[in-house]
């Protein structure tokens, strides 16, 4: 399941203790289950997108429990997400349902899958000839697609520009049932790029659970699936990835891609950089569909996903404030707001000019009421770790100085006290006609009335 190559060699499985006893068994790195006689398993660290895939060729449940690159790929693959594998029919777990009649049987297998995990929509992850199961469910339910990753997946089987015939009958992948008896994963899954004690651990499980029946019904399948036109019309982004350490996949890539216009390609030299490259991809795709996407409806979700980006995008705030506990109060919600965001904080006090007397002349004892007001939001900002200005002006009406000022500092919020909170404050009637006027979002802090001490 990983991308062909290990950074490192891995031992033979089960390993053996150091002291000579008999060899200590692995941890199951999956949590098992079943579901219409289908063998999945999951592993959750992290409520982020969920990853669904099939194994391909030579690889089980059973199996990855033995290795040591391909374990250890599989579980960094999994950091902050769900990821989900199962046994396709005829093989591991799955090996009693028999052989898959068509592609079909093989995408609803995925979905079914996807459905007992409760998972709405996920992210499918096809590795080699699983890359053809994704491709066939992708087509299937194309509303619960989050996105599409082909781990050097080839374009066709059976033909030079994808597997070669040839290559095909070295494995023993043969229609032929006395060639099929005698089929080895370990050639396949090194011809791949897995090391050799993985290869050895996969070969060893799948031999103990595979029918050859199964391997010549999947050799016959395999050459009539035609992955172009499927891909032509998928519209989820995806990733396709062509490890550079093996010729034979070279212009795999390619070739997929002159179908699948959406998808990005990745040539990684390491199993690092595979993952590197996939981490980018589903924090981009969890950035678009929400975090909550593979949990719920596309309609829920992006509601979601909307309400968390408008958060994310505050810039500016402005906190109109009078030197009252419940503007103090309004000063940390917009600071604690916008410390994530790296937002700036503007700080305001309108000084309301009576009209028998000229804007540019307030009452001076207004004017240090004002002062006071912004020293004390200072101090409370200067607590977090947030950029934040201080804006003094007169205006004849309260509302009209917190319009114009958010609408000059291009605001994202506005944070204001409600009067509810301190009812002597002078911000007593503005709520109403603030929340119709303003030019951005407004959050009204409604607190309980605050006793200060004499």
């Amino acid at each position: 399941m990983s991308e062909a190559g290990a950074d490192q060699p891995s031992p033979s499985s089960p390993t053996a203790a150091a002291d000579g006893h008999a060899p200590v068994p692995p941890p199951p790195l999956f949590v098992r289950h079943e579901v219409n006689g289908l063998a999945y398993g999951r592993i959750d660290q992290g409520d982020g997108l969920a990853i669904i895939g099939a194994f391909p060729l030579g690889i089980t449940l059973d199996g990855i429990d033995h290795t040591s690159t391909q374990r250890t790929f599989l579980e960094a693959l999994s950091v902050g997400h769900a990821f989900v594998a199962y046994d396709q029919r005829g093989s591991g777990g799955s090996a009693p349902l028999g052989s898959a009649t068509d592609w079909e049987q093989l995408g609803a297998d995925l979905w079914a899958v996807a459905d007992a995990a409760g998972f709405e929509r996920a992210i499918l992850y096809g590795v080699f000839d699983a890359g053809y199961t994704a491709i066939q469910a992708a087509a299937m339910h194309p509303d619960r697609v989050l996105g599409l990753i082909l781990n050097f997946v080839p374009p066709v089987f059976g033909r030079p520009e994808g597997v070669p015939a040839e290559l095909m009958q070295s494995w023993a992948l043969s229609t032929d049932p006395v060639e099929a008896q005698s089929f080895d994963p370990v050639h396949l899954l090194q011809n791949l790029g897995l090391d050799e004690g993985d290869a050895q651990a996969l070969g060893a499980a799948w031999r103990a659970s595979t029918l050859a029946q199964a391997v010549q019904a999947r050799a016959a399948l395999l050459p009539q699936f035609d992955p172009a036109p499927l891909l032509r019309e998928c519209r989820a982004s995806g990733l396709i990835i062509e490890p550079r350490r093996r010729a034979l996949f070279h212009g795999w890539a390619d070739s997929l891609a002159q179908s699948y216009t959406g998808a990005k390609i990745v040539r990684p030299s390491r199993g690092s950089e595979a993952l590197g490259a996939i981490y980018a991809y589903l924090v981009l795709r969890s950035i678009e569909a929400g975090p909550l996407a593979s949990r719920l409806s596309a309609g829920l979700s992006q509601t979601v996903a909307e309400s968390e980006r408008a958060v994310r995008e505050l810039d500016h705030i402005v906190v109109p404030v009078d030197g009252s506990v419940a503007s103090g109060r309004a000063v940390n919600l917009a600071c604690r707001l916008g410390e994530a965001q790296n937002a700036e904080l503007v700080l305001l006090h309108v000084v309301a000019v009576p009209r028998s007397r000229a804007l540019d002349d307030p009452a001076p004892e207004d004017v240090a009421r004002g002062e006071a007001a912004l020293q004390i939001g200072s101090a409370i900002a200067a607590r977090h770790h947030i950029r934040w200005r201080t804006r003094l002006t007169y205006q004849r009406e309260m509302v009209e100085g917190i319009v114009r000022v958010a609408t000059e500092e291009t605001a994202d919020l506005i944070v204001i006290a409600n009067p509810a909170a301190d009812a002597e404050g002078p911000v007593a009637n503005i709520i109403e006609e603030l929340l119709r006027r303003a030019p951005c979002e407004v959050l009204v802090d409604r607190g309980d009335r605050v006793e200060v001490p004499a």
